[in-house]
C-alpha cells in the first residue's frame, strides 16, 4: 500500500487493491486547512473528510455558544459518513486543531463507490457501529457523577484500546477536559489528586495506571 495515496492511510479502504485504491484516489479533492478554520458546519457539509495530516476538531455548541468537544481525528480518521444516505448535520462542527492536509469525497461520488465494492459498504456499517459505540461510551462517561471515576474510566478505555498499561494522552488537556465535561483546572486538579492517591503516575501526557 502506498502511503502517498490519501485513501491509502484509511482503515475504510484498505482492504482494497493498490489499483482500486487509486481508482479512488482520482475521486479525491485535496485541501489545506488552516488551525482553527471551519471545514464542516450544519449548513455546510457536503462530502466526506479524511485527515490526511494534522489533526481536526469535532464539536458541538451549546445554547450559549459553550464547545462541546465530541472528537478529535488525526491522520488516517474521517467524518461525514453518517450523512451519505440524506441524513442532517444537525449540530456537528469540523476544525482544524493544527495546519492540516485533507481529502474529501463528495457524496454523489462516495455513493457510487458503495454500488461498485460492496464489501466497502459492509465495512462502513462496521467502523460506524464503532464509532457510534465510542459515542455511547462517552455519553456514559458523562453520567458519571464522580469526575474521578469519569477520569479514570477513560484512562482504562485506552489501556484496553491501546493494549499498554502505559498510555499517552492523545489529546491535550484542555481538550479531554471539554471531552469530559469539566474545566482544565478540575482536571488538572484531579489528575494531580489521583497520582497522590497512587491510582497513577503520571509524566506530562504519559500516564500509568496502577492495579487497584
Amino acid at each position: 500500500m502506498s502511503s502517498k495515496l490519501c485513501v491509502g492511510i484509511v482503515p475504510l479502504f484498505n482492504e482494497l487493491s493498490h489499483d482500486e485504491q487509486e481508482l479512488i484516489e482520482r475521486l479525491v479533492q485535496h485541501r489545506s486547512v488552516a488551525r482553527g478554520e471551519v471545514v464542516v458546519s450544519p449548513d455546510r457539509s457536503g462530502g466526506m473528510i479524511i485527515v490526511r495530516s494534522g489533526r481536526l476538531r469535532v464539536y458541538q455548541l451549546s445554547e450559549d455558544g459553550s464547545e462541546h468537544v465530541v472528537r478529535i481525528l488525526d491522520s488516517g480518521d474521517y467524518e461525514g459518513e453518517l450523512w451519505l444516505y440524506g441524513g442532517r448535520n444537525e449540530n456537528l462542527f469540523i476544525s482544524g486543531e493544527s495546519d492540516s492536509e485533507i481529502c474529501v469525497i463528495a457524496y454523489d461520488e462516495f455513493n457510487r463507490l458503495l454500488e461498485s465494492y460492496s464489501g466497502l459498504a459492509i465495512r462502513l456499517l462496521k467502523l460506524s457501529i464503532e464509532k457510534m459505540n465510542e459515542l455511547g461510551f462517552k455519553n456514559s462517561l458523562l453520567a458519571m457523577d464522580s469526575i474521578e471515576d469519569r477520569i479514570v474510566a477513560y484512562l482504562e478505555k485506552l489501556q484496553e484500546r491501546h493494549h499498554s498499561g502505559k498510555i499517552v494522552l492523545p489529546m491535550k488537556l484542555k481538550d479531554l477536559a471539554l471531552y469530559l465535561g469539566i474545566t482544565p483546572e478540575t482536571l488538572s486538579r484531579k489528575l494531580h489528586l489521583l497520582e497522590e492517591e497512587g491510582i497513577i503516575r503520571r509524566r506530562g501526557r504519559t500516564i500509568e495506571l496502577n492495579e487497584r
